[in-house]
């Protein structure tokens, strides 16, 4: 019999979940003592609006309404996207945050988050496994959200290269009626499939030394016992064990001359557990000898073919955790008939479930049945805003919008790259037994490496003025400021034992922008937007700038590179071969005396690097394997960007014949000229410093650009319309580009150059169409599909060697498309998202790639080059989402279904260089993570018992799927099955 501690929550939820049951049976007796109105009316109206809206941009936007994102919250953070079809959350189930992808565009504030106004994203380090672009928002707070699929100069959403999402949070409409003065909204949820969290004890403070499970394994921390715990089953939680509860209640008034509303949520939720159907298809077994090869060198395709034998169907999956609580207050002064001030405060603090993917250990861990729990992560978000609104009447000049606003954060994140246990300093003698026992002058403290601190202060200023310069054209100027400050109380790696952590970083970046935007409307049938913005800015790392001045060791400017050098191996001319013979060369011999002959004879004897002789092995062409080789160098210089590129590679620009082939005089095979090469940053050639040169710091780096954009929308018939557009957008350098880390010695700093900002130019034209009278639909009948191609030009990525470096373009696009039938007893809708392109074009990845071009690579490549964090942003090939549902009781009972499906990830290019270059495609060079075909059916009932109550019941994942979620690089299993159930009341 199971056992259960009631918690004040917990007996909350008990007792509100009983108040539908009462109020049913005495609806008609009670009703008479409260006066209430329809509450939600205004907000049904706003969202109502917002899904016309979908089908009358003049681009690709998505917007999800408080009913839809209430009831599809889910489990993680990352859930509340899951209703957008072509939207994805990176890495979803270990980070607390949203990281969107829109058309497999991502990171950095590619796609900017704003709650409110406000502004708040922090990049994380990721390991092996990239960085997490992370926004921490609280879903219970939200009210709606609007999604923009690519930058635009109209409406309130701020984008940037791959779009925009706006998020509002409840506010007086939520709470009051119009024709009220008071409100009270309260919701109240619990739901399934949870188990409380098992945090170990780490033993933080004492002597490590006094662990002998942690100094006789020294040689794997993966398999630290006390950090790894055997994960629970499921038992009781598939039904509910109020181990996921949460609510919310705000309160408002609205008078003559203000409103006021504050709320509070709080939802805690422990460890889900995963589905167990369909765990087939990621049990493949990995051999002991095969362990080496998944983690360290050719990773298999899918790369987690073996996930189910880590999280085992059903059973608790580690790190999943999280506790909400939030704050919110807002208030409206309506200062006269025209005037209003808006202000608002937020704080939400998350404290959640987090492990670096590099630290799961995936082939050691692979069916031992433990799982590592790592120490809880923490974050804490306070926003503030004021936001200024003046409308005239009767003045055509003045329609203004201004907006103030402040966010800070403070993040200690599981991100730095070490473990939740490691000492401060490690007593080798001790732990080999020699010396005296213990070094009473080495700390061994444990603390957690894992942990790293971040504090992220924004300001911002936005300004939008609206003009009807006449009656068919209108002018909207905009203007923004934000400044950034990144900082963190980090110890320095230096003064800890583990080789693993990450520099902290820090820095700051201003920016500043400028729009116009002219809307003129010439006919009935036709409008047209024509506009430019231009963005100023700069960043600085702090960090660097502080080392450097101090003159700290490792910081100092890299040696100016002037070329590189690439080595690589040829055959000998039959002339170079004779003549070696005739000196008394015997080929394979491995006597000092014999290789001098030979590199006498062929002018090498002199030179300053050290020449190997070998035989060939080549693996895509076995039959030259035995073939004698002979080391040379060549230089190779950089173009005027100071990029290493095709055009100036000898081997690439026709200089050297890389496909050429001849007969080997040693054994007389034909084979090629040119054998296995490579480019070492250690051979370069290179200008020493002086010392003044060496300790100067580069100071601020500034970039700007300006960006046109133009549409029109053609209005065919009274319920046909067609839209093209195009803009271009600028984002500059982010703090994480522009600092120093463990990824993060950019290729710009070694080259003396700036980076360039990012500049997207998009296309995208479609067809809308109103169906309702043709269909007969009470309500509504809309169909719209949509093109998009985008080229990213100068997208930031990482190379195989960790450098930040730019690419030339980054291009994607396909085909979107939207439609919804709505009879008041029977509504539907669909949306339907078909990837046609995501590849990465560049002159200088297939060059370093491959540097005597034996392959002939293509320039362009799907997703990205190996190393890089793009490749791991790739979307599947097509998505699927449709809700289905049905009204009955005069609308009072609803029930409805959501369907999803998303296809897996065929890269073929990928495929075909791993088999080239393997070494390139560790598991531990950010490999992505594919996933299989999934297809999740989430259902609902909800009963309106009067216009006080509401009751719901959702069941999500229904058939109790296991699978990975998109874009995820922690190979973590989304939840099984999970029911939920909801009250919610207004009075």
């Amino acid at each position: 019999m199971y056992k259960y501690k009631l918690t004040p929550i917990t007996t909350a939820i008990i007792t509100a979940l009983l108040i539908p049951i009462t109020a049913l049976g005495e609806k008609e007796e009670h009703l008479g003592t409260i006066t209430v109105q329809d509450s939600a009316k205004t907000i049904k109206e706003r969202d109502q609006q917002g899904y016309d809206d979908q089908y009358d941009a003049k681009g690709s936007k998505i917007y999800l309404g408080k009913d839809l994102v209430e009831r599809y919250k889910g489990t993680s953070t990352a859930d509340v996207l899951n209703s957008a079809v072509g939207v994805y959350s990176g890495d979803a189930r270990n980070s607390g945050a949203l990281d969107p992808n829109i058309r497999g565009i991502q990171g950095q504030e590619r796609v900017p988050v704003t709650v409110d106004g406000t502004e708040q994203s922090l990049t994380v380090y990721r390991g092996y496994n990239g960085a997490n672009n992370r926004n921490y928002v609280d879903p219970n707070l939200i009210s709606s959200i609007e999604i923009e699929k690519s930058g635009s100069l109209a409406g309130d959403i701020k984008t940037s290269v791959g779009g925009g999402i706006a998020i509002r949070t409840i506010g007086i409409d939520d709470v009051v009626a119009p024709d009220e003065k008071f409100g009270v909204s309260l919701k109240l949820e619990t739901s399934s499939n949870s188990t409380r969290e098992r945090i170990p004890h780490y033993g933080y403070g004492e002597d490590y030394r006094d662990h002998p499970e942690i100094y006789k394994n020294k040689n794997s921390v993966l398999s630290d016992p006390v950090v790894n715990i055997t994960p629970k089953s499921r038992g009781n939680a598939q039904f509910f064990n109020f181990k996921d509860n949460g609510g919310r209640i705000a309160v408002g008034t609205r008078q003559e001359k203000f409103d006021l509303m504050a709320a509070y949520a709080y939802r805690r939720q422990g460890n889900y557990f995963a589905g167990k159907n369909g765990a087939h298809r990621y049990k493949e077994s990995v051999q002991l000898n095969e362990q080496q090869t998944v983690q360290q060198q050719l990773g298999p395709d899918p790369y987690l073919p073996f996930a189910a034998n880590v999280f085992r169907p059903g059973k608790e999956v580690t790190n999943t955790s999280n506790k909400l609580e939030s704050y919110l207050v807002k208030t409206n002064l309506y200062l006269t008939e025209n005037q209003a001030l808006h202000l608002g405060f937020r704080r939400s603090e998350s404290t959640y479930g987090e492990i670096m993917p590099s630290r799961l250990g995936f082939a050691e861990l692979e069916g031992k049945q433990v799982l590592p729990q790592w120490p809880l992560a923490h974050f804490t978000v306070n926003a503030y805003n004021a936001e200024y609104k003046w409308k005239p009447e009767d003045n055509q000049w003045i329609d203004l919008n201004a907006n103030v606003w402040m966010t800070h954060s403070v993040g200690d994140t599981n991100t730095s790259g070490g473990y939740p246990r490691e000492p401060k300093e490690r007593d080798w003698g001790f732990e080999y037994g020699y010396g005296d026992g213990r070094d009473p002058n080495i700390d061994g403290t444990l603390i957690n490496t894992a942990a790293t601190n971040s504090e992220n202060d924004r300001i911002g200023f936005n300004l939008r003025n609206t003009m009807a310069l006449t009656p068919d054209l209108d002018l909207t100027i905009r203007g923004s400021m934000l400044k950034e400050k990144l900082d963190s109380n980090d110890v320095p790696p230096s003064q800890t034992a583990s080789p693993f952590i990450a520099l902290p970083r820090k820095g700051h970046r201003q920016e500043t922008s400028i729009a116009f935007n002219f809307n003129y409307r010439p006919t009935s049938w036709l409008e047209l937007d024509a506009g430019a913005k231009y963005i100023d800015g700069w960043t600085e790392d702090d960090y660097l700038k502080e080392q450097m001045r101090n003159r700290t060791k490792g910081f100092q400017n890299p040696d100016e590179r002037l070329a590189k050098q690439i080595n690589y191996n040829r055959i000998l001319t039959q002339e170079e071969y004779n003549k070696a013979v005739a000196n008394g060369y015997q080929p394979f011999n491995g006597a000092y005396q014999n290789k001098q002959i030979l590199l006498k004879t062929i002018g090498l004897d002199d030179t300053n690097y050290t020449v190997f002789i070998t035989k060939r092995k080549n693996s895509q062409h076995p039959e030259e394997n035995g073939v004698l080789d002979v080391n040379f160098r060549t230089e190779w210089k950089s173009d005027n960007d100071g990029r290493y590129t095709t055009k100036t590679n000898p081997f690439h620009n026709g200089t050297f014949d890389s496909q050429a082939r001849a007969v080997d005089p040693v054994t007389g095979k034909e084979v090629y000229v040119y054998g296995s090469s490579y480019s070492h940053p250690s051979d370069d050639i290179k200008r020493e410093l002086t010392e003044e040169e060496k300790w100067k710091f580069s100071g601020k780096q500034k970039s700007h650009g300006w960006a046109p954009a133009f549409g029109a929308n053609i209005w065919l018939s009274d319920n046909d319309r067609v839209y093209a557009r195009y803009i271009e957008t600028v984002r500059l350098p982010s703090i994480f580009e522009s600092s120093i880390g463990f990824a993060g010695e950019s290729e710009a700093r070694k080259e003396r150059m700036a980076f360039k900002p990012e500049r997207a130019k998009t296309f995208e034209f479609g067809y809308s169409r109103n169906l309702q009278g043709l269909l007969g639909a009470e309500r509504h009948a809309d169909v719209k599909i949509g093109y998009y191609h985008t080229v990213i030009e100068n997208a930031f990525d990482r190379d195989g060697r960790l450098n930040f470096v730019q690419v030339k373009e980054h291009k994607t696009a396909g085909i979107e498309a939207l439609a919804r039938y709505d009879n008041g007893g029977i509504f539907m809708d669909i949306g339907v998202d078909y990837r046609l392109k995501n590849e990465v074009c560049d002159d200088s990845a297939p060059a370093n790639l491959d540097p005597t071009n034996r392959y002939n690579l293509s320039q362009c490549t799907t997703a990205g080059f190996p190393g890089g964090f793009l490749r791991t942003q790739l979307q599947p090939k097509y998505a699927i989402n449709s809700n289905l549902g049905m009204r009955f009781m005069d609308e009072d009972l609803e029930v409805g279904t959501r369907l999803r499906y998303t296809s897996s990830v065929q890269n073929k290019d990928e495929r075909k260089l791993m088999q080239q270059f393997p070494g390139s495609y560790s598991m531990a060079n950010n490999s992505p993570m594919h996933w299989t075909p999934t297809f999740t059916a989430d259902a609902y009932a909800s009963y309106q018992i009067d216009k006080n109550i509401n009751v719901e019941f959702l069941v999500t994942n229904l058939t109790d799927r296991y699978y990975i979620d998109p874009l995820t690089r922690s190979m973590m299993p989304a939840p099984g099955r999970t029911l939920r159930l909801g009250l919610n009341a207004q009075f």
